[in-house]
């Protein structure tokens, strides 16, 4: 190229310096070594003729802007000399260039000499639309950018700054037509990838490459770059189709859309489909019809301008959206290797679930969802599904989690963040909801946790809604044929918060995540926490759950109530997918072998009998056995002697007449115990309210009879909110398929009297164990509800509940119960409510007796002979 201010891309009309003060104004050749570089490393990009030809004939007709997808400095200055040495319009102009991006010293110090002499500076920087019209009416060319981080927020929140508003403007102020031509530099034919590979940290974006990029694409020659150009959109057209299903405040954006689909379809030819980026993405939700009535109404509300509600908007999802990068994930890689490595004995996953899931991935995006019980939960899921060679997925996380330097990271990492409560903020609704949809579409894989926080029982939560129905809105609009969910089980050999879960359970408050509280956390990084299990449910699909539940049906038919009951129902389906998912672990099964026998001290033959009960409730269930339960005795020493040294229980030698040990629970150690018992409720449940049944000896039967059916079904609802059960499977189902286990292994006797009068308590005993405390807590919560003469507050519950199992306990040798949790007082509170036992007076209060009493008194009983006693509490 000749180095002459004609061949260096500046039209000599410009270079007057009449807009010499204007920075979007290109009157000035690019700078030395930029046109030496560009000489040497974009000789080789190729340019059709049929593209030279395409270009001169829009350019006989009319002005044209070139539509670039990218922001990128280099390929504009690349597009003034190439177009100027092949006789084509050169851009003379670009939207949102700063004064640098010239590398002109002399442009710069203009600019900014204007700048001081004049009082009032308008943000556009002076390219106005005079300016604009006088430039394409002299036969100029402009730039605009489609895709561009740097200016989304500005012409988003100031509509009336978008460059394509702007130019429609100016088309309604000329005569001839404009054309704006979508162009893309293609300099890599390998498809791109939304999460960028480690390399790309020094190559550079294969579409926005660096300078070791495009050294690289200049010795090639098995490819070589392309310039390719999209579909032209014409202004004029676009106004004859103006007001027939467009508003002029949509008219920018879609005309934005159309120039990205006319360019992706080009770059498809080369390389296949795209993938949509993180700013468009962001795009998209703000310009949702949901999200736009959202702004309307928002702004109506509180009586503030368009401008303030569209930044509004604009904030919460620069607040949510993930940023994840292929780059982040090598770190964490080699970081979590590390970690794992010292904190953990091994994850234990099935190879074979993988290539499964790797042929479900085929046909669409996957919803994996997960447990919550541990922050580690992030960090493994992500990391095996990394290692086993599938796409990261993205990801649900509090907005507590969002601390520097860990809410970077995790966003790097495939982290969307959302707020524990959307309550009274619509806005902030549909922007969430939009965001779901936009990457529910795009087909991205996600994981969210249902419980919607972690537990702190050992139990897994009821599910939570929210996310779940924003999921599930594109199926039920129909802009989604289906989705699939994965029911997926992390777990944990030993959780590493256990202590401050128990902390919490008695009443502490919840420590607030922050940089200092993970800085003082790092013990963590000290103790080794026995294995981490990771399994994966058959996928289940929604559109065929919903078929199945409602006769043929497909979602978008359903009324409104069929709608949430449907929510509801494929909740618990997937909790239900959790559940038959978990690996039952040596700890889990040693600490519901010592608890439910009700008793301080355990003799060993007693374990082993409780412990072989146990399992084999839980393989009648199907559940799953950890490896080190391959032999059950060896399985349960490693665990008892791990509850010893953390004084759990203390194992006392073998007395001079027997030959084996007894295991005596520490008192103030008993909540530790009951946490990982607690992972076997789900399984359990049926077998234990059978046996609370059964324990009665005014229902005890050798057949079932419809007042065990009754009581069954009552002890199960009166539970509801601290099981799982399953919406595919009916009472009298789970009821005759436990009943034949009972019969099978002789479980059927009939009861020989309360606690401590039997030193040998029997499988009844054993399994009704597993729920006696839940039993009495219910039963203690409902007596001082109804005794109460004025509302309390759940911790005052918590307390006097607490204080009465500890006597109840010492004088009647009752069931062994701590501490009532307040999480428990709320949720008998809430059932009872529900049940209409209580009355609700407030969301904060616990609430007032109904005047039902006689209703009150049956569940007293009830409660009662469920826990083992004849009598309820006065």
């Amino acid at each position: 190229m000749k180095d002459s201010p004609e061949a260096s891309g500046v039209r000599p009309d410009l270079l007057d310096g009449r807009y010499g003060h204007i920075p979007e104004v290109l009157d000035q050749r690019p700078a030395w070594i930029l046109r030496k570089l560009i000489g040497v490393l974009s000789a080789n990009v190729r340019i059709e003729p049929s593209v030279v030809e395409q270009l001169r004939d829009l350019a006989r007709r009319g002005p044209i802007i070139y539509a670039m997808k990218y922001r990128g400095i280099y390929d504009l200055h690349f597009l003034r000399l190439r177009f100027k040495e092949l006789g084509l319009p050169a851009p003379a102009f670009a939207f949102g260039l700063p004064p640098r991006s010239s590398w002109s010293v002399k442009k710069a110090y203009r600019v900014w000499k204007e700048r001081v002499s004049t009082v009032a500076v308008k943000r556009s920087g002076g390219l106005t639309k005079e300016v604009i019209k006088d430039l394409l009416e002299k036969g100029c060319a402009g730039t605009l950018f489609l895709v561009d981080e740097q200016t989304l927020r500005d012409r988003y929140v100031h509509p009336d700054q978008d460059p394509l508003e702007v130019l429609l403007d100016v088309q309604g102020r000329m005569a001839a037509p404009l054309a704006i031509v979508p162009i893309f530099i293609l300099y890599d034919r390998t498809a791109r990838r939304t999460i960028r590979p480690f390399w790309e940290t020094f190559l550079g974006d294969p579409d926005t490459p660096g300078i070791v990029r495009r050294v690289v694409a200049a010795v090639r020659r098995w490819t070589v770059p392309e310039l390719l150009v999209g579909e032209p959109v014409h202004l004029v057209a676009e106004f004859e189709e103006f007001g027939a299903d467009k508003s002029w405040e949509e008219l920018p954006f879609a005309i934005r859309e159309k120039l990205l689909d006319h360019i992706n379809a080009a770059i498809r030819v080369n390389r296949g489909p795209e993938k949509l980026s993180r700013t468009e993405i962001k795009e998209r939700v703000l310009r949702d019809e949901r999200v736009k009535k959202a702004v309307g109404e928002n702004g109506m509300r509180d009586g503030v301008s368009p401008e303030k509600v569209r930044k509004r908007a604009e904030s919460y999802i620069q607040e949510i959206a993930s940023d994840q990068r292929l780059q982040a994930h090598h770190f964490f890689y080699y970081v979590l290797n590390w970690m794992f490595s010292h904190v953990f004995d091994g994850i234990d996953v099935k190879p074979e679930q993988f290539a499964a899931l790797k042929r479900v991935g085929r046909k669409g995006a996957m919803v994996f969802v997960q447990c919550h019980k541990s922050h580690f939960d992030y960090l493994v899921s992500g990391f095996m599904l990394f290692i086993n060679q599938m796409a990261v997925p993205l990801f649900a996380a509090g907005k507590n989690l969002s601390f520097w330097p860990v809410g970077p990271l995790l966003r790097y990492a495939g982290a969307f963040f959302m707020r524990r409560t959307f309550q009274g903020n619509k806005l902030y609704t549909e922007v969430f909801a939009a965001y779901v949809k936009a990457i529910v579409e795009e087909q991205y894989n996600i994981i969210f946790y249902i419980e919607g926080g972690r537990s702190r029982t050992g139990k897994l939560l009821q599910p939570r809604l929210g996310l779940l129905t924003f999921l599930l809105r594109p199926v039920e609009s129909g802009s989604l044929k289906d989705l699939c969910f994965v029911p997926t089980f992390i777990g944990y050999d030993l959780i590493p918060e256990e202590s401050s879960y128990l902390r919490e359970l008695t009443g502490a408050e919840k420590k607030k995540e922050s940089f200092l509280a993970m800085i003082r956390s790092r013990d963590v990084l000290k103790t080794r926490y026995g294995k981490v299990f990771l399994r994966f449910h058959e996928p289940l699909r929604f559109g065929e759950f919903c078929r199945a539940r409602f006769h043929g049906a497909d979602p978008e038919t359903l009324t409104e109530s069929e709608t949430r009951q449907l929510h509801h129902d494929f909740a618990y389906r997937l909790m239900a997918g959790i559940v038959k998912a978990a690996v039952v672990t040596g700890i889990e099964l040693a600490a519901g072998a010592l608890t439910c026998l009700g008793l301080r001290k355990v003799s060993h033959p007693q374990l082993m009998n409780s412990a072989k009960c146990l399992s084999d409730a839980l393989r009648a269930r199907g559940a799953e056995f950890a490896d080190s339960l391959s032999d059950i005795a060896g399985g349960l020493q490693a665990a008892l002697r791990m509850f010893g040294r953390r004084g759990f229980i203390e194992i006392q030698e073998p007395a001079e007449l027997s030959n084996e040990p007894v295991y005596v629970i520490q008192d103030q150690r008993l909540p530790n115990l009951y946490f990982y018992r607690n992972a076997l409720v789900n399984h359990l449940w049926p077998a234990s309210v059978l046996a609370m049944v059964l324990c009665r000896e005014d229902l005890f039967a050798a057949e079932i009879t419809p007042a065990i059916r009754e009581e069954f079904s009552a002890l199960k609802e009166i539970f509801l909110k601290e099981i799982i059960v399953d919406p595919v499977e009916s009472d009298d189902e789970i009821l005759s398929e436990t009943f034949e286990l009972f019969r099978s292994k002789g479980w059927i006797q009939p009861p020989v009297g309360p606690p401590g009068e039997n030193d040998e308590p029997g499988p009844l005993k054993c399994l009704r164990g597993i729920l006696v405390d839940l039993a009495l807590s219910y039963e203690l919560v409902l007596a001082i509800a109804d005794e109460a003469k004025e509302s309390s507050s759940a911790k005052e519950i918590a307390r006097r509940a607490s204080k009465a199992a500890a006597e109840l306990r010492e004088n009647d040798g009752g069931p062994m119960i701590k501490a009532v949790s307040q999480i428990t007082v709320r949720t008998a509170l809430t059932r009872f409510h529900e049940m209409g036992i209580l009355t609700p007076e407030s969301s904060r209060k616990v609430s007032s007796p109904s005047r039902n009493s006689v209703r009150i008194e049956l569940w007293k009983n009830r409660l009662a002979a469920a826990s083992g006693r004849k009598r309820h509490l006065p």
